[in-house]
């Protein structure tokens, strides 16, 4: 059974503007694409579709710019460490409410993570962000998964890896100045960051996605 209904050439793009360039980048489009129907053929309000699916009416989307990025989980397996970032974060920063209490701080612990530049091959990408945020030498990388974590707004595209270390990791203070990178790095047994996890500690999908890949994998790296 196919997953999807439909693909690319059963969406009509009619405008694509850079709408706002800054820091991020969001781009306003007008578009109409192909209606999904029930079984019977019908559509929502249970008016008959052609074959093929009807066109919808011409809908106006923002779509935040965010492209490719990489993400890495560090893992020392003789130590049974991993390593994870304390840094600060804009969209925690803006919560309120409920969300606020949850969340607790704009300082969050996550893996290493960065943007793709323009021809870059996400793989080589992962492991600079590795160096340039926590001065990590990544030996073999094993593909954990690829993803969109918020498609209804945003075009962000995620490559998710675990990156094995040459040498034990050290805790300390990295990041690239001339990004106004501020990274503390912390050195954890993986059981505590499981723990941290299960507690709720950890509150960025790409970290608690990589984690429980990593407890569900573990024994693939036996030997490494």
């Amino acid at each position: 059974m196919k997953a999807e209904s439909f693909g690319y050439e059963d969406v009509q793009i009619l405008d694509n503007e850079l709408s706002y360039d800054g820091f991020f980048r969001i781009r306003s489009l007008r578009l109409r694409h192909r209606l999904l129907t029930d079984e019977a053929g019908a559509t929502k309000d249970g008016s008959p579709a052609p074959a093929g699916g009807a066109w919808s009416e011409v809908i106006r989307r923002e779509c935040f710019v965010r492209d490719q990025v990489a993400v890495l989980l560090p893992y020392h397996v003789e130590s049974d460490s991993v390593v994870l970032n304390e840094e600060f974060r804009i969209g925690a920063c803006l919560q309120s409410g409920a969300a606020a209490q949850y969340v607790g701080s704009p300082w969050l612990l996550e893996i290493v993570a960065g943007i793709c530049e323009k021809g870059e091959d996400p793989a080589a990408s992962a492991r600079r962000e590795a160096f340039e945020e926590a001065g990590l030498k990544i030996g073999r990388m094993v593909p954990i998964h690829q993803y969109l974590p918020s498609p209804g707004g945003s075009n962000e595209f995620v490559n998710l890896y675990c990156g094995l270390l040459e040498d034990m990791p050290v805790a300390g203070v990295f990041g690239m100045g001339s990004e106004a990178e501020n990274i503390r790095t912390r050195v954890l047994p993986r059981e505590e960051a499981m723990d941290l996890l299960a507690k709720g500690r950890i509150r960025n999908a790409a970290t608690i996605i990589a984690l429980q890949w990593l407890s569900l994998n573990l024994s693939q790296f036996k030997g490494s």
